[in-house]
């Protein structure tokens, strides 16, 4: 194997358009391939067109998901497996390799409440994108969800945050939703954060090149170099950062 390290991912995956077993078999075959070390990231979906095209009703779209989550943990959890909803019945399911941990991190991804909400209820983390939101109290609405819910966030428990990058920031970046026949979508790095320690930046991102990354660890923020140049945070903001 070439790496030891680097782990993959989905971000994300629109699960509802999905069949439930058909991806938990897929994803068992991916965590295997990878030796373990595969995240699957799951939403729902932001275009009606999609559901449409597929034939899967736009409304409840957030239940079926919950059911689809339980219902492809049931399976991986079980040598014989069955699951009855309202959206998701099977019995005697039998999907072999098992994943080689037992089970595959899913990482819920979304803005709104309900997502928050699904992540701290079925998730083992959360997908934030941090665009038009001030993020340090887009956080503290995600950890009060969590408390109401009564989960952890444990060592265990993954916080990603997507970054616009380039020459866009935060503040400037507009979701493609007041443009809805035009892609306005930019690339980013989906980088770990602590639940605690990420904060807002008091400098724009992307100064100096075209991709970057912020994670947090400890309390002390890192950048990192990608492509041609320093990204992440200007020297302002590093030195306030440490």
């Amino acid at each position: 194997m070439v790496t030891t390290r680097l782990r993959t991912a989905t971000s994300v995956l629109i699960l509802p358009e999905r069949p439930a077993l058909l991806t938990a078999k897929e994803v068992m075959t991916l965590d295997h391939i990878s030796g373990g070390r595969f995240d699957l990231g799951v939403g729902i979906g932001w275009s009606d067109e999609e559901y449409a095209a597929l034939g899967i009703p736009w409304e409840r779209r957030g239940k079926r998901a919950d059911e689809y989550i339980e219902a492809i943990r049931a399976a991986w959890a079980n040598d014989i497996a069955a699951y009855h909803g309202e959206f998701v019945n099977f019995d005697n399911a039998v999907l072999r390799p098992a994943p080689t941990k037992g089970s595959v991190p899913i990482i819920v991804g979304g803005d709104s409440p309900a997502a928050m909400r699904r992540a701290a209820r079925h998730g083992d983390g959360w997908y934030g994108w941090w665009a038009g939101v001030e993020l340090e109290a887009h956080l503290d609405k995600l950890r009060a969800i969590m408390a109401a819910e009564g989960c952890e966030q444990g060592p265990n428990w993954s916080l990603r945050v997507g970054l616009p990058i380039g020459h866009e920031t935060p503040t400037r970046w507009r979701p493609w939703r007041r443009r809805p026949r035009r892609w306005a979508w930019t690339s980013s790095w989906w980088a770990p954060a602590s639940p605690r320690g990420l904060r807002p930046a008091p400098a724009p991102l992307g100064r100096g090149g075209r991709h970057g990354a912020l994670s947090c660890s400890a309390g002390r923020l890192h950048t990192a170099r990608y492509g041609t140049g320093p990204v992440g945070l200007s020297s302002a903001a590093r030195s306030r950062w440490g």
